[in-house]
């Protein structure tokens, strides 16, 4: 079963927004995070502070360059405490995991041996998850 949390945190980090456990109808679907994902990258790139989505409204493109710009190849020298916010200035989008996840394609290849089979997704080399592969 997959981590709703985790699912939550990682839309979140693409989007801008702050993505929150809702028990309704979700507030957006997955093609507005596809989207909005996508307009965040072309704006960033054109030199924009800040990306307006309808149904959302302002999502700040500083914060993500900020980060952007941190070397990712190389370890923190410490993990420090994050600091507290006051408030979190990012739009709140809450979504519900019953209507915006399609569970079909939900997938474990914790235990799937692919031996040298090669997969294609669009049209490019795919590698499937393993248990064995670390990603860091």
């Amino acid at each position: 079963m997959v981590d709703t949390a985790l699912c939550l945190e990682a839309l979140s980090a693409l989007s801008g927004c702050s993505v929150q456990l809702g028990s309704g109808a979700s507030e957006q679907g997955p093609q507005d995070f596809v989207n909005i994902v996508n307009l965040r990258q072309f704006y960033k790139q054109e030199g924009f502070e800040q990306l307006e989505y309808p149904s959302i409204g302002s999502i700040s493109l500083r914060e993500a360059e900020n980060r952007d710009m941190d070397d990712l190849y190389s370890a923190p020298l410490a993990l420090p405490e994050p600091p507290a916010r006051a408030q979190d200035s990012r739009p709140t989008v809450r979504v519900n995991p019953q209507d915006f996840f399609d569970r079909k394609f939900d997938y474990d290849f914790t235990n799937v041996k692919d031996g040298d089979r090669r997969f294609l997704r669009g049209n490019e080399p795919y590698t499937r998850p393993a248990a064995g592969n670390v990603w860091l």
